[in-house]
């Protein structure tokens, strides 16, 4: 038969266990957070200026644990510019953040303003002489109002149209980029009148009509061509 241990043995040992446990998360607590051996010595931005080491300084000599990534990504994300980012702690004291941003692609009107990048984000630009970088012009006929255009994200129509345009631009030379209904795009060549009409839902497939067609028309004066409609390409010569 065991030998039954008397309760307050018993208390004992599982008190003395809960006392080493306790002992050892202090131990473990005060070495990852009350130790200076992992504040923060350098911050290290990569990829962009919109950023820079400064404008994070408040986080120098901080501990590393305590600093608040979600919250450090959602404010920096806040950047119409800024198109992903990512906080890294290498420890035991360096922070790196590390950002993506959106690359103009096209101007959204002639104000040159703002730029729309290829997934159709329109966001300010900051560079100077636009009018030197040879991007087209995109016209959203459903709206006029540029200054108050919502910036740092896709308005609707633009992410097919710059899609529909990225697949073609290294075919023809796009000058202007027209939205005028949600379903349809329409592309003018640069120095020429040629109107290149295409579905917002199958430009991927018309784009590859479209180089096909072009290997036949390098040269002839096109008024327009409509790849609405599948095979059935219709030229106007």
């Amino acid at each position: 038969m065991f030998k039954e241990i008397p309760t307050y043995l018993l208390l004992t040992k599982v008190g003395r266990i809960i006392s080493l446990i306790l002992l050892g998360c202090i131990i473990v607590i005060y070495f990852f957070i009350g130790s200076k051996f992992f504040l923060i010595e350098k911050i290290e931005v990569l990829n962009s200026k919109l950023v820079d080491e400064r404008s994070l300084s408040r986080w120098n000599g901080k501990n590393i644990f305590l600093v608040p990534v979600n919250s450090l990504i959602e404010k920096i994300d806040e950047i119409p510019e800024v198109k992903s980012v990512v906080v890294r702690k290498e420890l035991p004291h360096r922070l790196i953040v590390e950002i993506q941003e959106y690359i103009p692609c096209a101007f959204l009107r002639e104000n040159k303003k703002l730029a729309v990048s290829k997934e159709g984000v329109v966001f300010p630009f900051k560079g100077e002489a636009a009018e030197t970088y040879g991007y087209p012009i995109v016209i959203y006929e459903k709206r006029n109002d540029d200054e108050n255009f919502p910036i740092g994200q896709i308005w609707p129509g633009f992410d097919k149209a710059m899609g529909a345009y990225v697949s073609v631009k290294e075919m023809v030379p796009i000058d202007i980029i027209k939205i005028k209904e949600d379903k349809e795009i329409f592309l003018y060549i640069r120095n020429t009148k040629t109107e290149i009409r295409m579905s917002s839902e199958d430009y991927e497939k018309e784009a590859n009509y479209l180089k096909i067609l072009m290997k036949e028309l390098p040269s002839k004066n096109v008024e327009y061509i409509d790849l609405r409609f599948g095979e059935d390409v219709v030229v106007k010569p």
